[in-house]
């Protein structure tokens, strides 16, 4: 099957990439987690950035003595550059000898907190993000417990804030972290692309969905000497050219059926059918760009999609593998590419998260809730 843009692309093969997945299974410290964002961040180096993470130890097969925080961050050295993987270094906080998550919110940079807000009521979920100029940008996504819910459900999201981490290549729980926060109409931090003297955010927008599980793809911007500034005042959107209104001020002219604007006005949907969680990146020897993802945030199916620019148009999506669940109530998300693992031309490593709506099923059963990695081959077609 050939994804259908101008250029036409096919997946050779795919399977599991068990040496990856292999580095996630620990029986003591980090013992599971979603999320699994990775970022290089030079020296060699990438960062990868989980969700909620299990703390403890692993016995007989089940989890015992362990805690979840809302996110932590692993270290993994490129050993030759060409993407070979060693170890991963695990991090996460404490305090008076319990684990805590390695990035909190802070009462006055939180989005609508209350004072009265618990750690155990709000908290962050780490977005994608990308190293720019020495520095590593990170969308979190400020997120509340929805009262009387106590399901995998029971959240509500509530903001986003652009983190500035000037020290990326320190110890993660020495970072040095500034906070700003993003614009609001948008649900940020999707996917993150740094290309061409912008950083691209993907993200949805909210009133183009109905339900849980629809999550429009829009995309925004913003140059890279103004992201180093923090100037959240600064970014231009993708909008449709039938839009009311002039463009602004430096936002440039048409490009193909979509205009940048300076509001998010009238934002045009690259995608219908997006994710909550998902990356946009190159494809080692390919031109272009390739989204990568689970159609509608929850599924068996890895998609991928290929565009000439960063604002597309999209290709229809593909499936470039099919993974089984782990047990009958379980279920996948979060599909994402990692370039900077990839060692041949037309190599993709890709990771998906597994999890169950049972806590207790992940308790009895660790091995559901880690990270899996597979590898998928794509060839131009001529």
């Amino acid at each position: 099957m050939a994804l259908e843009t101008g250029k036409s692309y096919l997946v050779v093969s795919s399977k599991p990439r068990d040496e990856l997945s292999a580095l996630f299974n620990r029986k003591e410290g980090w013992t599971g987690a979603d999320g699994a964002y990775s970022i290089p961040i030079g020296d060699n180096r990438t960062v990868w950035l989980f969700g909620d993470t299990w703390i403890g130890k692993i016995k007989d097969g089940r989890r015992v003595d362990s805690t979840m925080v809302n996110n932590s961050a692993a270290a993994q050295e490129l050993e030759t550059g060409e993407g070979e993987q060693k170890p991963l270094a695990f991090f996460w906080k404490s305090a008076d000898g319990k684990p805590k998550a390695l990035i909190e919110p802070e009462r006055a940079a939180s989005p609508g907190a209350q004072s009265q807000d618990s750690q155990s009521e709000s908290w962050f979920w780490p977005g994608d993000g990308a190293a720019v100029g020495g520095k590593l940008y990170v969308v979190l996504h400020f997120v509340r417990r929805k009262p009387g819910d106590s399901s995998c459900w029971g959240f509500v999201g509530a903001g986003h804030q652009l983190a500035q981490i000037d020290n990326p290549l320190a110890d993660p729980t020495s970072w040095q972290i500034h906070l700003k926060p993003l614009p609001s109409g948008i649900e940020w931090g999707n996917a993150v692309l740094e290309e061409g003297g912008f950083l691209y955010v993907y993200g949805e927008y909210p009133s183009a969905g109905e339900g849980f599980f629809k999550h429009p793809t829009v995309l925004a911007r913003i140059s890279t000497d103004k992201l180093q500034n923090m100037d959240m005042e600064s970014w231009q959107y993708w909008c449709n050219q039938t839009s009311g209104g002039s463009a602004g001020a430096g936002s440039g002219s048409s490009v193909g059926s979509g205009l940048w604007r300076e509001q998010a006005q009238d934002p045009q949907i690259l995608m219908a059918d997006g994710a909550p969680e998902m990356t946009v990146s190159r494809v080692r020897g390919m031109p272009g760009f390739f989204a990568t993802y689970i159609r509608a945030g929850i599924g068996q199916d890895i998609s991928i999609r290929h565009a000439d620019k960063p604002e597309g148009p999209w290709s229809k999506p593909q499936t470039a593998y099919h993974a089984t669940l782990p047990s009958k109530q379980s279920f996948l998300y979060g599909a994402k590419a990692h370039p900077e693992l990839a060692t041949r031309d037309g190599e993709m490593v890709i990771t998906y998260c597994r999890n169950s709506p049972s806590l207790q099923e992940n308790v009895d059963h660790p091995e559901i809730y880690l990270p899996h990695a597979v590898t998928v081959l794509i060839e131009q077609r001529q």
